[in-house]
């Protein structure tokens, strides 16, 4: 039988704390969270009385299956909620960067702006030369929503590439455009620089209209003008489409 609850005392000890679930079959551990009382327990009572489906919970129906119970790790306990929150973060940043079969569905609390990064990303992120001013034929776009800062960086043209609320003239021609080039902005620096061959109009998924581009890496003189600088927008900006800073 799951034990679904620790004793009074235990959970008094416990305060706020980070545990692992790891699978008794080949040693893995598979997933972290933070939580206080009996909480570490909640996702095998969720995967033993709902239908639901996810790797992890798949995973703990397969333990069970195999006449096996889950292995409960508790990394740090004794911790102030925001400390959990921190621990847990890092856990799951250096779990889930290092092969393991992590099965979080979640990253932790503040990993977008603290998380697991290359050195040279916070140094650019912090020290980078400010981009002051973009030529008339370009047009910055975000690309926090659909780029991670993967270490392939052939995926920035497919998180920059479409589709976006532009204009058409300010494109013009989609074939002879007058928007040229299009610097894909990540986390305030522009991270690659794209020469426009064509625009063309789409529809997201509420049948509007959008813009998407074909296009390829710009010629070195344009791409260095503009690689790696930090682009500082004006303050209440949320369109990820910039024309002027």
């Amino acid at each position: 039988m799951v034990q679904i609850a620790l004793d009074a005392r235990v959970v008094e000890a416990l305060r706020h704390y980070v545990y692992m679930l790891r699978d008794p079959r080949n040693g893995e551990i598979f997933y972290v969270g933070r939580g206080a009382g009996s909480r570490l327990f909640a996702h095998e009572t969720e995967a033993m009385n709902s239908a639901r489906n996810s790797e992890k919970l798949d995973r703990i129906r397969s333990i069970h299956g195999s006449n096996l119970k889950v292995t409960y790790l508790i990394l740090r306990y004794g911790l102030s909620e925001e400390d959990a929150m921190l621990v847990e973060s890092v856990a799951i940043d250096l779990l889930g960067n290092t092969g393991g079969g992590l099965e979080n569905e979640i990253k932790g609390a503040g990993s977008g702006l603290y998380g697991l990064r290359k050195l040279d990303d916070v140094v650019l992120e912090y020290a980078a030369e400010r981009l002051r001013k973009i030529g008339a034929r370009c047009v910055v776009i975000n690309i926090n929503k659909t780029y991670q800062g993967d270490e392939d960086r052939s995926k920035i043209y497919e998180a920059v590439r479409s589709s976006w609320v532009i204009a058409k003239e300010r494109i013009g021609n989609p074939k002879n455009p007058k928007l040229k080039y299009v610097l894909a902005e990540y986390r305030q620096i522009i991270v690659e620089v794209f020469r426009v061959t064509e625009w063309l109009e789409v529809r997201d998924q509420n049948k509007r209209p959008r813009w998407a581009f074909i296009g390829e890496v710009a010629e070195e003189g344009i791409r260095n003008q503009y690689l790696n600088k930090k682009v500082e927008k004006k303050r209440g900006a949320v369109n990820p489409v910039t024309f002027n800073l």
